[in-house]
C-alpha cells in the first residue's frame, strides 16, 4: 500500500464521464486532483483528449479503474517527464472541476484549442481560502466594472458549499484583485 498519483487520458466526453464516477466510487481512490487539456502531444499523451489527475492507495486504487481500455492507458506519475510534477499548468490547460468539462473540449483533430484562457482565481483568507478555475480573461479591476467577478463569485461559493457562518454569499463583495501568474487573488470583504 501506499500513495499512488495516476494520469489516465480520455479521448471522448462520453469516457470521461465513465472514468470519472469510476474514481468517485472507487473504495481506493482518494479523488480527482485536476484535470488537463494539452496544448500539444506530450508522450506518452497525445493532445486530442484530456488528462485525469488521481491518486488513490496502492495500485488497487487503478484495479478499480473503468472502463479497463482506461486502465490499460493510465500512467504511474512517478514514471513521466518532471515536467508533469512540478509544472503541469505549462502543458496546457488546467480545470480544477470536472464540472468545468464540456464536450466541445474533445475535438477530432490533433488542434489545440485556441485562445481559450484558463484562469486559477483564489480567495484568500476570508471567509476562507479556496480557488476554482475560470475559462475568462478578465480586464483590469476596478469596483465600477468588475467584469463579471461578483457573479462568478457567487456561483462558485454556492457550487463549492464554501463555509460561512456569520454572513450570506450575496453579502461578499471583492475589495482587491492582484493579478499572479496564471490567475487572480481576490481579497473579499462583507
Amino acid at each position: 500500500m501506499g500513495l499512488r498519483s495516476w494520469y489516465t487520458p480520455v479521448y471522448t466526453y462520453e469516457t470521461f464521464k465513465k472514468v470519472v464516477k469510476s474514481i468517485k466510487s472507487n473504495p481506493y481512490a482518494y479523488g480527482i486532483h485536476f484535470i488537463l487539456k494539452l496544448n500539444k502531444d506530450a508522450s506518452p499523451f497525445k493532445a486530442k483528449g484530456l488528462l485525469i489527475a488521481w491518486s488513490g492507495d496502492g495500485s488497487s486504487s487503478l484495479e478499480h479503474l473503468k472502463p479497463l481500455e482506461s486502465r490499460a492507458e493510465t500512467c504511474l506519475l512517478d514514471n513521466l517527464s518532471s515536467k508533469f510534477i512540478k509544472n503541469p499548468p505549462s502543458l496546457g490547460i488546467m480545470f480544477e472541476s470536472e464540472k468545468d468539462i464540456k464536450p466541445e473540449l474533445f475535438s477530432e483533430s490533433n488542434t489545440p484549442i485556441k485562445k481559450q484562457v484558463s484562469l486559477k482565481i483564489t480567495i484568500k483568507y476570508y471567509p476562507c481560502t479556496f480557488s476554482f478555475t475560470v475559462l475568462k480573461d478578465f480586464k483590469p479591476f476596478s469596483y465600477e466594472d468588475q467584469d463579471g467577478r461578483s457573479e462568478i463569485l457567487l456561483q462558485k461559493m454556492y457550487e463549492m458549499k464554501i463555509h460561512s457562518p456569520s454572513h450570506a454569499y450575496e453579502d461578499y463583495v471583492i475589495e482587491n484583485v492582484r493579478k499572479v501568474r496564471g490567475g487572480e487573488h481576490w481579497h473579499l470583504g462583507s
